[in-house]
């Protein structure tokens, strides 16, 4: 698969919950959510990759919490 953005970030912490995992992901100054459909356990600061299309994803604004169109 050829997605249209790839960022490179460092887990800042993970999240399992039931059989899914949600990453939070350092990118520069962005904390990206990122849903994973499985357990997924991952040390802080570990390098990673987030890769995503564009169309799909939800940007939210970081002090008001409101989705940026």
């Amino acid at each position: 698969m050829d997605f249209d953005v790839t960022l490179e970030g460092r887990i800042v912490v993970g999240e399992v919950i039931g059989s899914d995992t949600i990453l939070h992901v350092q990118v520069g100054d962005l904390l990206i959510k990122s849903f994973v459909p499985r357990i997924e356990r991952m040390e802080p600061g570990t390098r990673v990759y987030v890769s995503f299309w564009s169309k799909d994803g939800y940007l939210f604004d970081q002090k008001t919490e409101k989705l940026i169109e």
